[in-house]
């Protein structure tokens, strides 16, 4: 919607209020119009994403918990639904529960290389469960899931910030 493109707009300016203010806004219209729906379980993961950028991780897990449930009951084996466990993965994983992100991120990574198999997504989970094997002191796994992530990411986007952030990644665990 247009009021959620705005939000977008503003979050990546760093205006967080306004993002809020806007996907509130978006919220509240797609509830009423179609509740339940795949554009109301987005605007959910959107007010997520702010309130995970605020370190509220409370608001965070929640409105990522509703947007699940709903891709979960409209589309069950989808992209989206594979957002929702990153989504809840990294929330874990910035509350330091390392076995539930990395089970959010393996749940991720399957329906990933099921739909999209070697993607960019899959390079983004990969670097994910990386960094979980690195906070758990298994450098191997990590740098395995890293240079995995950096040989996606060469393939469809070689000058790109993920694939600088993988270099980065490898070179840190190999220290």
């Amino acid at each position: 919607s247009p009021l959620n493109n705005l939000g977008t707009i503003a979050k990546e300016r760093g205006d967080l209020d306004v993002a809020q203010s806007r996907y509130d806004s978006a919220l509240v219209i797609q509830i009423r119009i179609a509740p339940n729906s795949l554009s109301v379980a987005s605007s959910l993961s959107n007010i997520g994403n702010v309130a995970k950028d605020r370190g509220d991780l409370g608001l965070a897990q929640d409105r990522f918990q509703q947007a699940m449930a709903i891709r979960m009951r409209l589309a069950p084996d989808s992209l989206e639904v594979a957002n929702s466990h990153v989504a809840l993965g990294v929330v874990a994983m910035n509350r330091g529960d390392l076995v539930l992100a990395q089970s959010r991120f393996d749940s991720a990574l399957a329906i990933q290389e099921r739909i999209a198999p070697s993607s960019l997504a899959v390079a983004q989970t990969l670097n994910l469960l990386g960094g979980v094997a690195r906070l758990r002191g298994d450098m191997a796994l990590a740098q395995a899931r890293f240079e995995a992530a950096l040989k996606i990411q060469q393939r469809l986007a070689k000058d790109s910030l993920g694939t600088a952030q993988s270099l980065d990644d490898i070179g840190a665990v190999a220290w």
